[in-house]
């Protein structure tokens, strides 16, 4: 499987541009220079570049200069080292007419594709050639490859332990936990411990976690390995809003409403039984349950990285900014969860008051549902904002053709990045082992920290107005409870913690544009946090 770590403004303005029939692949001369400083890395072992006829209405890439040719670099890996960064950099001089966007050209190796290959491949290498009378023969090109190993691959084995609470806190006994191959019921304290193996861990060397307690949203959370082999985590749940029960769905129409907040119908014989298009003829239970994401409710959302695979981008993640958030759930009598459809639902979602400014009547918002295999958003659909002839109030209204979780979101397109050094005051050790998050405070978004080194970052949305900032606030959870960081007044690097997100001290995010935390340089810097043990209510 191939990942993509690198975000970039290119690809965003460029949307699909990319032809149907790419032309045969050439492979250029190429330069394999030993890593420096790193007596275990090895050499790249390939370099291939594909040529990729644009469509025939010439796309504006850079918002100046029309292109009729764009090639893309790959970088082959088939050594058994992981690298958190890998950099090509272009040695010979370029034609007259050929203009090379990026000359210095980053690439994340996240690896294997299949035994021991690992694969790079970025969309921010392109070579643009300005209306050539013939393509662009790159075969004599000599390349420089130099990269920087992650240290430790994953581990393969390991034990994840952790909590189960709901938004108000409260710990739960006998909530089903699930990896891949293996499940356990929390405690009586909502405690649980799992033991994982090569076949719990997916392809992008990542554990994908699922709770279900019995009455409550499900809560999923994946969670990326690296050279330690415990983890610890807190999985919050909502209790379920809104229950209707229908005991014949074959020829029952099947409605839930969760009051002034959302509404669910599916006609009769709309539910289905898996691939078998046979009707489900149990009872079942309709769950709807909304979130409100500018309070605590916001841990209950899963993939709260806030992350999605767009139409435009469908394998490169996009930081997502929601409006509305819902799951949808049909449980038969028999426990077995109905999530396909034959015909599709209307699913109606009230735009929040605090929102209301950010969205207009009549416009459209692409729709997102959570995919559980992968532990991320994938866009499917859209919603149309319609006032209420009944009570005035805006909603998004839209159909689905599966139950999941559902968002109505924008992507967002301009992002900037935050990095800081979280130390422990008690022990003066770094908390790179804790799940940090920033939440937005004037806006519905956020990110977990990326560590690398002993500084971790986050990527969310850009200020582009200095008067009216983009804020967010920081914040963790340790054993079930919500840890949000107020700095000390007398104490410019200590920060304590509090329970209730109003009184998390608000960091504005920079107007300084940027693609990734690959650009670490590029991150406004927040210096050292020192965590101290102290709770402030």
């Amino acid at each position: 499987m191939i990942l993509l770590v690198t975000i970039i403004w290119t690809w965003f303005l460029a949307g699909d541009v990319w032809a149907k029939k790419p032309t045969t692949e050439i492979t250029p001369a190429v330069d394999f220079p030993e890593w420096p400083g790193q007596s275990t890395a090895r050499p790249l072992s390939a370099i291939t570049i594909s040529n990729y006829l644009l469509e025939s209405e010439t796309p504006s890439i850079d918002g100046r200069v029309n292109y009729d040719y764009v090639y893309r670099l790959e970088i082959i890996n088939q050594s058994q080292d992981y690298y958190h960064q890998v950099n090509a950099n272009l040695l010979s001089q370029l034609p007259d007419g050929v203009q090379l966007i990026n000359s210095r050209l980053n690439f994340g190796v996240i690896g294997p594709v299949s035994g021991t290959e690992y694969r790079a491949l970025s969309k921010n290498t392109f070579l643009f050639r300005k209306n050539p009378a013939t393509p662009l023969d790159l075969t004599t090109l000599q390349w420089q490859i130099t990269g920087e190993p992650l240290g430790a691959p994953p581990v393969k084995r390991g034990i994840v332990t952790g909590v189960v609470v709901d938004t108000y806190c409260r710990k739960l006994e006998n909530a089903l936990v699930m990896l891949r191959e293996s499940s356990v019921k929390t405690d009586s304290a909502g405690e649980f411990s799992l033991t994982f193996g090569q076949n719990d861990i997916s392809a992008n060397h990542s554990l994908v976690i699922t709770s279900r307690p019995e009455g409550y949203t499900e809560y999923q959370v994946k969670i990326p390995l690296n050279a330690q082999p415990r983890y610890d985590l807190t999985m919050v749940v909502k209790p379920v809003a809104a229950r209707t029960a229908v005991f014949a769905p074959y020829k029952q129409e099947i409605r839930v409403n969760e009051a002034y907040r959302a509404e669910f119908r599916l006609p009769a014989a709309g539910l289905i039984e898996g691939d078998t298009r046979l009707l489900v003829s149990e009872p079942v239970s309709a769950n709807l349950t909304t979130l409100d994401l500018s309070n605590t409710e916001r841990g209950a959302f899963p993939g709260n990285d806030f992350l999605g695979i767009s139409h435009d981008t469908p394998l490169i993640p996009v930081a997502l900014e929601v409006i509305v958030a819902a799951e949808v759930a049909l449980i038969g009598a028999s426990g077995v969860r109905y999530p396909r459809l034959a015909i599709p639902a209307q699913l109606r979602l009230a735009i929040p008051g605090h929102l209301l400014n950010q969205v207009s009547e009549g416009e459209t918002l692409p729709l997102w549902y959570y995919d559980t295999t992968g532990g991320v958003w994938r866009q499917e659909g859209s919603g149309v904002v319609r006032r209420d002839i009944n009570d005035g109030r805006l909603w998004v209204e839209s159909q689905i053709n599966h139950l999941s979780w559902w968002i109505a979101a924008r992507p967002l397109r301009e992002l900037s990045c935050l990095r800081f050094r979280p130390v422990d005051e008690k022990t003066n050790t770094l908390l790179d082992q804790v799940r940090f998050t920033i939440e937005g405070v004037n806006f519905v978004s956020g990110a977990l920290a990326i560590f690398r080194g002993e500084e971790g970052a986050f990527t969310t949305k850009r200020t582009k107005d200095l008067t009216n900032p983009e804020l967010v606030r920081l914040m963790f959870y340790e054993r079930g409870v919500p840890n949000y960081l107020q700095r000390d007044p007398t104490h410019p690097t200590r920060y304590y913690k509090v329970s209730m997100p109003g009184l998390a001290t608000p960091f504005p995010m920079a107007n300084i544009a940027m693609q990734h935390t690959a650009q670490w340089d590029n991150c406004q810097d927040l210096g050292m946090i020192t965590v101290s043990a102290r709770i402030r209510q």
